[in-house]
């Protein structure tokens, strides 16, 4: 990566081209190692969308993310306006138990609050409606954020089905870039910008195709990336979507990336309901061996709250109690019809 930098830096200097430029696959992959260099971080992502070209936004959210190799967790706010927010929606994949999904959300009911619930997670948790956002993924696909998870990070770089890419020398917004262009097996153009001087990062892509109705789309996303903290990696702090269609604004979205931290520990209870701020008396449900339970004083408690109506079964386990005395009652009546019919048949005989 630094050889890739100074052979821009000595050209910018020189006033000269450089001898040769370097590969698209040396450029690629030197920006996707930025990304696969992040092994855990954590980030508060503020979306607002526009349409139409208009000013306002129509619509928005406020994200916290955390993620560690196999835990991940999304705290989601959706906004109403500029700033309302509605309740807190918290996923949490591995969190207290591994292999279960911890949904919860805020939103307080006239008769209490919704259940904390655990999901075990099967094979339908890949499907990219079932993902969490992946932090790794900003700014390298010219989509909503909320469309990432069908996405991987070899979406668009280092792809080998796609026409040869050619590379060459571009500035953009003053930097000195690398562009790369290909046409993808779709029949898109791909448009991409990787800037050596901000640690070969991906600034800017854009991607052209016609729909089915022959019109021109134009995506593309626009990201400002900075150097972040102990970690010497380069992130985006804003990424700007945008989506034209047929020369006329369709789409864009602002989404500012705050409070980013890479590669640095994440404290143990982010991942665990204690780090949650469940309210107390929270029913928490969906593991068959724990029971009947609710949420106190930061912890998980059984409940031994008395039946809400008359007659109402208050646990599992007077439950099956009630189970067993009915199968004993039922093998009981069934022995004295078997008794009846046995004496009758042999009353029967003995009168022939």
């Amino acid at each position: 990566m630094l050889v890739l930098g100074f052979m821009v830096a000595c050209a910018g200097t020189l006033g000269v081209e450089p001898a040769s430029a370097p590969s698209v696959d040396e450029l690629e992959k030197a920006a996707l190692q930025q990304r696969r260099a992040i092994v855990r971080g954590s980030a508060n992502l503020k979306s607002m969308e526009y349409k139409n070209g208009s000013a306002t936004a129509h619509a928005g959210f406020i994200m916290k993310l955390w993620l560690e190799p196999s835990k991940s967790r999304r705290d989601l706010w959706w906004l109403k306006g500029a700033e309302e927010k509605s309740a807190r929606q918290i996923d949490c994949r591995n969190c207290e138990r591994n292999g279960y999904n911890v949904l919860w959300d805020e939103t307080e009911l006239p008769s209490g609050t919704i259940v904390v619930s655990f999901v075990k997670m099967g094979p339908e948790y890949n499907s990219p409606q079932r993902k969490l956002l992946d932090l790794r993924m900003l700014g390298l696909v010219p989509v909503h954020v909320n469309s990432l998870t069908g996405f991987h990070l070899e979406s668009y770089l280092t792809r080998t089905d796609r026409d040869k890419p050619t590379v060459k020398r571009d500035v953009w917004k003053g930097q000195e870039c690398w562009l790369i262009q290909y046409v993808d097996v779709w029949k898109s153009n791909i448009h991409i910008w990787i800037c050596p001087q901000k640690g070969n990062s991906v600034v800017r892509m854009i991607s052209e195709d016609k729909g089915r109705d022959g019109v021109l789309w134009l995506s593309s996303i626009e990201s400002t990336v900075e150097s972040v903290g102990r970690s010497g990696l380069w992130f985006p702090s804003l990424c700007v979507f945008e989506r034209i269609r047929d020369g006329k604004p369709d789409a864009r979205e602002v989404l500012e990336i705050t409070d980013l931290s890479l590669n640095e520990p994440i404290p143990p209870e982010v991942f665990s309901l204690a780090g949650m701020d469940i309210k107390d008396g929270t029913t928490i449900s969906g593991v068959p061996e724990l029971g009947s339970w609710h949420w106190k004083d930061g912890q998980i408690q059984r409940n031994t709250a008395a039946p809400r109506f008359p007659g109402a079964i208050s646990s599992e386990s007077t439950w099956r109690k009630w189970v067993a005395w009915i199968g004993v009652g039922a093998a009981l009546l069934s022995a004295c019809f078997f008794v009846l019919y046995i004496a009758r048949r042999r009353r029967n005989t003995t009168a022939n």
